[in-house]
């Protein structure tokens, strides 16, 4: 079982608001614990049927505090490349076929991936910019992320 972080709050309990800011991480190579998975429905689109999708966040710690990133994986069969992507780099397999234990990641999956800068203009018009997953880095046999091994 996870450990779990934090702590339960009251209704009526003071709330910092000091700390509201998203923190966007420099681009680079972290590693991150998978933080929650949800499960939602992917109403469909012009190009891909309804589906299920797993909604995946991962923490980065870094010297400002946690960030966050969310990355959307959709259950469709010409997006399973992007599922073996992120299961290699959190070690579930190498290769052959697995079946994605999604209820059993958060608290208890890392891996490491190259996070970029990604903006984009939101409803109030207003140029707004995140973290975003560009590549998930692998895990190779020996538990070493390919990043790992560049670095002997």
């Amino acid at each position: 079982m996870a450990e779990i972080k934090g702590r339960a709050i009251g209704w009526d309990e003071e709330v910092d608001f000091s700390n509201n800011e998203v923190i966007v991480l420099e681009p680079g190579d972290y590693d991150f614990t998978v933080w929650k998975v949800e499960h939602k429905q992917y109403p469909g689109s012009a190009r891909i049927g309804e589906c299920d999708q797993a909604v995946v966040t991962i923490q980065v710690k870094s010297s400002g505090g946690n960030a966050f990133v969310t990355e959307r994986f959709l259950l469709w069969d010409t997006l399973m490349w992007k599922i073996a992507s992120f299961g290699r780099c959190i070690g579930i397999a190498s290769s052959g076929k697995h079946v994605m234990p999604w209820s059993k990641l958060a608290g208890n999956y890392e891996g490491r991936a190259k996070i970029i800068r990604d903006e984009y203009t939101g409803t109030d018009g207003k140029v707004h910019v995140n973290n975003k997953v560009e590549r998930w880095i692998p895990k190779n046999d020996s538990g070493k992320t390919e990043a790992d091994e560049w670095d002997d």
